[in-house]
């Protein structure tokens, strides 16, 4: 009687055990974001209004790359200017990813930086460059600034494989935590992801997905 009881107390405390680690990695992913996002707008401040582009044109690094000037930026926004190691396996890594940093400085692909803020409507030769100003974003509360992604540069068409599928809704429940233009966070789910991506023209969900990726309302056919 006594193991079975056991048994039936282990089965109701290891989900719950369970569910209050999730809790914690997905608060830390949060924070996380937070902390990237406001970094971002930071520098904006201090960069006529634009915010950091995916890649540095003169550098070739991408915005988490160590060495790259947003990089260092955050480093020495958090005091830790002598420390990238700390950076990269803390604030720049989802806890709930598998990915995680090395110590020769490769990047870490936790989360990734949105390529498409700002540029739904015209012609941009080179996305990855482009410093989107703060003032074209229509809607900073509607627009992914940085979120959950296997890979630095967050496009919608590069959740091609299945390994960064798994990677990407297997770390909090099928939810992908999201840092907006406006400075909050929150998560989404596979479901909304998936409503959208499969949207047709002309829909409520294909304008909500615009939104969401580049902060403006209009819209030209190459979207």
């Amino acid at each position: 009687m006594v193991v079975a009881i056991i048994a039936v107390l282990a089965a109701l405390l290891v989900p719950a055990a369970q569910r209050m680690i999730g809790g914690g990695t997905e608060t830390k992913c949060l924070s996380n974001l937070r902390q990237i996002s406001t970094a971002m707008i930071t520098w904006a401040a201090d960069h006529d209004g634009k915010l950091p582009p995916q890649t540095d044109s003169s550098s070739g690094l991408q915005w988490n790359n160590p060495g790259g000037p947003f990089f260092e930026f955050m480093l020495n926004k958090a005091g830790i200017a002598d420390n990238w190691d700390e950076l990269v396996n803390t604030v720049l890594r989802c806890p709930g990813s598998n990915a995680k940093g090395t110590a020769d400085g490769e990047r870490d692909n936790s989360y990734g930086r949105n390529s498409h803020l700002g540029v739904a409507d015209y012609a941009v030769t080179d996305m990855q460059y482009f410093e989107t100003p703060l003032a074209r974003i229509q809607f900073p509360s509607r627009a992914a600034l940085v979120a959950d992604w296997p890979l630095p540069n967050f496009q919608r068409y590069t959740l091609t494989s299945q390994a960064r599928k798994d990677n990407l809704w297997g770390r909090h429940d099928g939810r992908m935590n999201v840092a907006y233009v406006d400075g909050h966070v929150g998560p989404i789910t596979r479901q909304q992801w998936d409503a959208w991506t499969a949207a047709g023209g002309g829909s409520q969900e294909q304008k909500d997905f615009r939104l969401f990726l580049t902060g403006l309302e209009r819209n030209n056919p190459n979207f």
